[in-house]
């Protein structure tokens, strides 16, 4: 790329070949990053300090500072962003270093298979599992033996000839396998035998051996139910205590009746009759009296001049 400098085209170069793409576009711009920071030596060829430049520093307002450690002979290069940790891409603190370092070329450990290009992956079909993990396992065996078993299929179905091969080299495997399963059973049958037979001496030493003072005791002990301890809290027999406010909430939900309807336990807006006309407000006894008992003129008349007679009076 034009934009890259003459210094950076060994590496680029590289990183073209091994990235994909999208990656080698991400590793383009940590080369350009890496031309806006100067490394200071702290310990010579170990520990480098990695800072912007005075010409960029004065367009930040805090600027940060990054350590980097060097192990030239184990190739081995950190850096306190831990970019290459979290991303797989080296950062470009570390581009930095190696650029004063005079190194060009990057170890294949910081190409990552999983950012390589689909047809330049280097697919390996070895067994990468550690041996104490298989021999524990016996799933995982079954899985290993599968996948080998189905590579070995699917190649000898090809022709007949080496079907025929695998055919026969099965059922060889297969004869092989009985023989050590039934020298596996062998062994365990006679690991049980001895077994037994030293379970028959240990029990007939320990019947011969005299009872102590301590087992003579433990015969004519009797076991004794245990003291039943009080239970903690309060019983379940005793109801809850209700409070004051509680209890007058409780009378006035049973003591208030509706406007509509005039029947208690609910108001009017849980009302279930409000399609029928309200029932009128009941009237007192005296009122209701009075209302109901008929008022004759006579008797009106006379009580009202007995008043006006004596108020005269």
């Amino acid at each position: 790329m034009p934009w890259l400098s003459t210094a950076y085209e060994s590496r680029k170069g590289r990183a073209a070949r091994s990235y994909n793409v999208k990656i080698f576009f991400k590793f383009q711009k940590e080369l350009i990053l890496a031309t806006k920071y100067e490394a200071q030596e702290l310990q010579k060829d170990q520990v480098y300090a990695v800072l912007k430049s005075e010409y960029h520093r004065q367009f930040e307002f805090r600027t940060r500072r990054y350590i980097v450690t060097v192990d030239l002979t184990q190739k081995n290069y950190r850096c306190l962003c831990c970019k290459f940790e979290k991303d797989g891409i080296i950062c470009c603190h570390i581009i930095k270093v190696l650029t004063n370092l005079n190194i060009s070329q990057l170890d294949d450990s910081y190409f990552i298979e999983r950012w390589r290009a689909k047809e330049r992956k280097q697919l390996t079909r070895q067994n990468t599992v550690p041996e104490i993990e298989i021999e524990k396992s016996r799933p995982l065996r079954h899985n290993i033996l599968s996948n080998k078993l189905s590579n070995i299929a699917s190649d000898g179905s090809r022709t007949m000839e080496t079907f025929n091969y695998v055919l026969e080299e099965a059922e060889r495997m297969q004869r092989k396998l009985n023989e050590l399963a039934d020298e596996v059973r062998l062994q365990q049958s006679q690991s049980v035998q001895q077994s037994g037979t030293n379970v028959l001496q240990d029990a007939n030493d320990a019947v011969r051996l005299p009872q102590t003072e301590s087992a003579q005791e433990s015969d004519t002990m009797l076991l004794q139910d245990p003291n039943n301890a009080q239970k903690r809290g309060r019983t379940k027999k005793v109801t809850r205590q209700i409070g004051i406010v509680e209890d007058i909430r409780s009378k006035a939900k049973s003591n208030f009746t509706c406007t509509h309807c005039r029947e208690g336990g609910h108001n009017i807006k849980t009302c279930q009759k409000k399609h029928l006309p309200p029932v009128p407000k009941k009237q007192r006894k005296g009122n209701q009296e009075m209302l109901t008992t008929p008022i004759n003129s006579s008797s009106a008349s006379a009580a009202s001049k007995a008043k006006k007679g004596k108020v005269k009076n």
